[in-house]
């Protein structure tokens, strides 16, 4: 099962030294998602990731900075993929570029183009790092393989005592980042005890 991180809204200080260090103990794929950030800021902060590590980077925000800093994945908000509408599987066929997205039901993710790569499908369970953001699953939640068009990757309230309850709810991998960042100096120990149960 795929283990990926998301990163924290806001920068902090030592956050790209982390992230090195995750990728050093095998992250698969990191979720750039700075919303509030300027294009300065985070090509200031992409330029801190080794460059062998930048394939691995998906980028949520100020998609023209990709080409000249090697990333090759990106990241489409749900606002963007919905108001690119039926252009949408041209705009990804024509493109070098591998495509993620976020939906947020069951109903989203069986009419999601087959093009993009994986979704993210979320809140799971109850969210770390926001308050009050529930989760949809049950006990018996399962994914039907025929409502998959692409993989999909649980997201939200993600941490050690339920990421195998994932497998079993048919997902294809796993995203986090309440688990990972609410305590950053615990980053790299808390991603490796997930990682464990992930493999």
């Amino acid at each position: 099962m795929k283990l990926m991180v998301v990163s924290s809204e806001h920068f902090f200080e030592g956050e790209s030294k982390i992230v090195n260090q995750l990728f050093e103990e095998g992250l698969q794929r990191f979720h750039l998602r700075k919303p509030k950030s300027s294009a300065e800021d985070l090509e200031r902060f992409i330029n801190q990731i080794h460059p062998d590590f930048r394939s691995k980077i998906s980028l949520h925000d100020h998609h023209h900075l990709a080409p000249d800093l090697g990333i090759y994945r990106l990241h489409l908000k749900e606002k963007l993929r919905v108001d690119l509408g039926v252009d949408l599987v041209g705009v990804i066929s024509n493109s070098a570029y591998k495509y993620s997205t976020s939906v947020h039901s069951v109903e989203e993710l069986k009419v999601i183009a087959t093009q993009i790569e994986y979704a993210f499908l979320s809140p799971v369970f109850d969210s770390i790092s926001k308050s009050n953001y529930h989760g949809f699953s049950s006990a018996n939640f399962k994914i039907k393989d025929e409502w998959k068009r692409t993989k999909v990757i649980g997201l939200g309230g993600i941490e050690e005592s339920n990421i195998s309850q994932l497998k079993d709810m048919n997902f294809d991998g796993a995203a986090v980042l309440g688990y990972v960042w609410k305590k950053p100096e615990d980053a790299v120990k808390n991603f490796l005890k997930l990682k464990k149960y992930a493999e």
